[in-house]
């Protein structure tokens, strides 16, 4: 067997596993997305080093929700986490998703140019251990 066939086939079984593989069910995420948005209905303005954030937390779903209330300034994902912990007496962890995918990305990295850089922003969740 020469080495393009053997690629070929390598591929093609890695696309046939990956067709395989499902996602969350979309009754679930819509229920999920539901929830937070009803968690986010009921957010708060709290202020970190003179810089207000809107804030909400379910510490039963061991879940933050935060956001800068206003523009202008920088923020880290260390401060979203000092400041769920602080509002909740819980242990929080910025998981950065596709960040963690970015070179460079680290929790000082400053997340106003990420926000503003997506066009559907909301809010950061940050998850709780309570």
């Amino acid at each position: 067997m020469n080495i393009r066939y053997c690629s070929a086939l390598i591929f093609a079984t890695l696309v046939a596993a990956g067709c395989d593989v499902t996602g969350p069910n979309s009754s679930e995420m819509a229920a999920k997305r539901a929830q937070n948005d009803a968690l986010w209905s009921q957010r708060q303005t709290v202020t970190d080093s003179g810089k207000a954030y809107a804030f909400s937390a379910d510490t039963t779903r061991e879940i933050a929700l935060i956001a800068p209330a206003a523009g202008g300034f920088s923020y880290t994902a260390s401060d979203l986490e000092r400041i769920s912990t602080a509002q909740t007496g819980c242990q929080a962890l910025f998981q950065g998703g596709f960040l963690d995918l970015l070179d460079g990305y680290t929790p000082g990295t400053n997340l106003r140019g990420t926000q503003e850089g997506m066009e559907n922003f909301r809010r950061w969740q940050i998850n709780l251990d309570c």
